[in-house]
């Protein structure tokens, strides 16, 4: 069986019931318009200290281990009408400290109320807190008797019989001694007839555990439902904005900007520099690790002076070979050549547009001596001296690390944003 929740706007009733249990006074007891007395027991608990908080979650028992109220469901009824009498009580229900009512007399057939006659009633599921259990007995009860006509009929006085349990050291269970809770008699008017505009002897709407229990359902439904349409709403505009996105996407690539970036493009020529010096370390510099090498260099030049790479999707079957290479890319069937086509005169011409004294001018040069060293080792006689490539291979892996952090991803993407705002510009 579901338990039923507290909901947050709690009734008249369970809120009069917090607010006595929040209270360290002892409580009076009575029913609604009708005079209410101090609740008599047969054993007292002492009275509270002021400068102590009472507290049921601990290992001490608040001033009143349980409370107890009774309401009528009208303040005035004729012969044979029958109206509710409620119970409710709070026990406390903690770790350290239980308190066990006797619910077996308040049932509704063993119950007597004298000269009132129980007709029926409910008992709804009981409700708990951190530290209290509330249970509530709802008693159908008429008056008979017609020699009470115009008489204030006392509902007899209702006991509620507890014991007080407590966990002591080494987990063990330490039984209290029975005690017994009265409650004050409430007053009922019995009429012969009473008028339908007599509205000040009845009372509001009962506010019974069942109805908090019906209204907690329905805002637990309510949030449901709220919830799903906020996620169905969160979804539809992620899925708009993604399309949004990609339209834009669409719309500012161009064919070139579908193949590989330029950092894809130096992160692919210090790869194969890379791969070619242990080649010649390995097995020696021959004319195929030369040209891989030369071409590996020539990508990071056309980097360094913003030259094109040629990019052409090829077959799968095609290789790579004489500065050209050969990548498969990750999803797709075919191949991407790539190849740079730049010389020392390309970087010469580079040159011209710097001015003397800057940083890039002096990489370009640099560059530039290299490239020329490394064409003067790949296109040298056959058996000449190549002991010195090593070291211009080292220099050449060296200014090429130096393109791909200049051609880094966030710089490649700022440069790309102020190519476009001409273009932005010029559209406006």
């Amino acid at each position: 069986m579901r338990r039923p929740t507290l909901p947050a706007p709690l009734t008249p009733l369970i809120a009069a019931a917090l607010l006595s249990l929040a209270s360290p006074t002892v409580a009076t007891v009575g029913a609604q318009g009708t005079t209410t007395a101090p609740p008599a027991t047969s054993a007292q608990a002492p009275p509270p200290n002021p400068g102590v908080e009472p507290t049921g979650l601990g290992g001490h028992v608040e001033n009143d281990p349980i409370r107890c109220w009774t309401r009528t469901s009208a303040g005035a009824v004729r012969i044979g009408e029958t109206f509710t009498v409620t119970l409710t009580c709070a026990v406390i229900e903690s770790d350290l400290v239980q308190v066990v009512p006797d619910e077996s007399k308040l049932g509704v057939a063993v119950v007597q109320m004298t000269p009132f006659e129980v007709a029926g009633g409910f008992h709804p599921a009981d409700i708990k807190t951190n530290s209290r259990r509330f249970f509530q007995y709802d008693y159908n009860v008429r008056m008979i008797n017609p020699d009470a006509i115009g008489t204030d009929v006392p509902i007899p006085l209702m006991q509620v019989t507890y014991r007080v349990n407590s966990r002591i050291a080494g987990n063990q269970q330490m039984q209290g001694r029975e005690l017994t809770y009265v409650l004050p008699p409430m007053w009922v008017k019995v009429l012969s007839v009473v008028p339908q505009d007599a509205t000040d002897i009845r009372d509001t709407d009962e506010a019974s555990f069942s109805r908090v229990e019906q209204i907690a359902f329905r805002a637990g439904a309510l949030q449901i439902v709220g919830t799903t349409l906020v996620v169905l709403g969160g979804v539809m505009t992620l899925l708009a904005l993604i399309s949004i996105a990609r339209r834009a996407a669409r719309q500012a690539k161009g064919p070139q900007e579908r193949l590989l970036s330029r950092p894809a493009l130096m992160r692919l020529a210090v790869r194969e520099l890379s791969a070619a010096q242990q080649e010649g370390i390995a097995s020696g510099w021959t004319d195929a690790a030369l040209s891989r090498t030369a071409g590996a260099l020539r990508l990071a030049a056309a980097g360094a002076t913003d030259r094109p790479i040629s990019q052409q999707v090829v077959e799968a079957e095609v290789t790579a070979g004489d500065g050209r290479f050969v990548i498969s890319r990750l999803g797709r069937v075919k191949r991407t050549a790539v190849s740079a086509a730049v010389t020392s005169d390309d970087i010469d011409r580079a040159l011209r547009r710097i001015p003397e004294g800057s940083s890039k001018r002096q990489f370009l040069e640099e560059l530039q001596q290299t490239l020329r060293a490394l064409s003067a080792a790949q296109y040298s006689r056959p058996g000449a001296d190549r002991s010195g490539v090593d070291t211009i291979v080292n220099k050449a892996l060296e200014l090429a690390r130096q393109v791909r952090s200049q051609l880094s991803r966030p710089r490649e993407w700022l440069r790309r944003l102020t190519a476009r705002v001409p273009l932005l510009q010029r559209h406006a």
